[in-house]
C-alpha cells in the first residue's frame, strides 16, 4: 500500500488497512459534536469516550457509497460508506484493523475526507445516487452493534472483508443497495474515450 498524501495526513500501512492519524484543527459548530479529528477503532475503543455526544446527535445525513483502488492488487478497491452531515463529515469502513470510524469538522472538505480511506489510488471512485432516512446516531448505533461480527479477528482478504460490511451496512441505509456479488472490479466496460466502472459512476481526485 501506498501512504496517503493528503494534507495534514501521516499515515502508516498496518496489514491490509491503512492506519492514519492526524493533526488537531478546526471544529463544528454542533456543541454535541466533537470540535476537532477523531479516528475511532472500535475493536479498542469506547465510542462515548470518543464522541461523548454521539447519542444526541440525530442530525440527518447524506450518503455516499466510496472506493479507492489498491494497486497491489489488480481491479480492487477499497469499499466505505462516507456519511454528509451539516457540520461534519464521517468516513467508516473495515479492514484487518475491524471497524474504523473517522469524523471530520466539515471545514477540513470532502477531499481531504475521501483521501483518508484506505487505497493509494489519487482519485477516488463514488455512487451519490443513495440516500437515507437514518440520522448520524441510529447509523453510530447500528455499526457499534456490528463490531463483533465485523472485528479484526473475523476479518478475511477474500471471505470477509470490506465488501461484506459495506454491504449490511448499505442495506441498512438504504434498502435499494445492491452492488454487484463480484469480488474483484472486473466488470469494466471499454468506451470509446476510456473504462467506466459501472459500480461507481463519479470519481474525486484526492492527490
Amino acid at each position: 500500500m501506498g501512504s496517503n498524501s493528503s494534507s495534514g495526513l501521516v499515515s502508516r500501512t498496518v496489514g491490509s488497512l491503512t492506519e492514519t492519524s492526524r493533526r488537531i484543527l478546526g471544529g463544528a459548530s454542533d456543541p454535541r459534536a466533537p470540535h476537532n479529528d477523531v479516528i475511532i477503532f472500535l475493536d479498542e475503543e469506547n465510542l462515548d469516550q470518543r464522541i461523548p455526544g454521539w447519542r444526541e446527535m440525530r442530525s440527518p445525513v447524506q450518503i455516499e457509497f466510496l472506493g479507492r483502488a489498491i494497486r497491489s492488487a489488480l481491479n480492487q478497491k477499497h469499499w466505505a460508506w462516507l456519511l454528509k452531515g451539516e457540520t461534519f463529515y464521517s468516513l467508516i469502513e473495515y479492514g484487518a484493523e475491524g471497524i474504523v470510524i473517522q469524523y471530520f469538522p466539515k471545514e477540513r472538505g470532502i477531499t481531504m475526507v475521501c483521501g483518508t480511506i484506505m487505497g493509494n489510488d489519487c482519485e477516488v471512485r463514488y455512487d451519490d445516487r443513495f440516500s437515507t432516512t437514518k440520522t448520524f446516531n441510529q447509523i453510530i448505533q447500528k455499526v457499534n452493534t456490528m463490531k463483533s461480527d465485523y472485528s479484526a479477528q473475523t476479518y478475511h482478504a477474500m471471505k470477509r472483508n470490506c465488501r461484506d460490511f459495506v454491504r449490511e451496512l448499505g442495506r441498512y441505509l438504504d434498502p435499494s443497495f445492491h452492488p454487484a456479488d463480484a469480488r474483484t472490479d472486473t466488470h469494466l466496460h471499454t468506451v470509446s474515450f476510456g473504462m467506466i466502472d459501472p459500480t461507481f459512476p463519479k470519481g474525486r481526485r484526492v492527490g
